[in-house]
């Protein structure tokens, strides 16, 4: 697992990127509905504001 370094800051803004190693592949549009899910499994949990993404 990778050691990322964060800057904890209240009401920081981060940028996430997310890429699939294979970019040929069109599971992040195929299956979504999977990502959303998991968006939202994680704000329960972990209470965060997303002003934009991309897929």
């Amino acid at each position: 697992m990778s050691n990322y370094r964060r800057v904890r800051v209240e009401g920081g803004c981060y940028f996430f990127t997310l890429a699939l190693a294979n970019r040929k592949l069109h599971l992040l549009i195929d299956h979504i509905e999977y990502l959303r899910q998991a968006f939202r499994k994680v704000m329960r949990a972990h209470p965060f504001k997303i002003d934009a993404a991309v897929i």
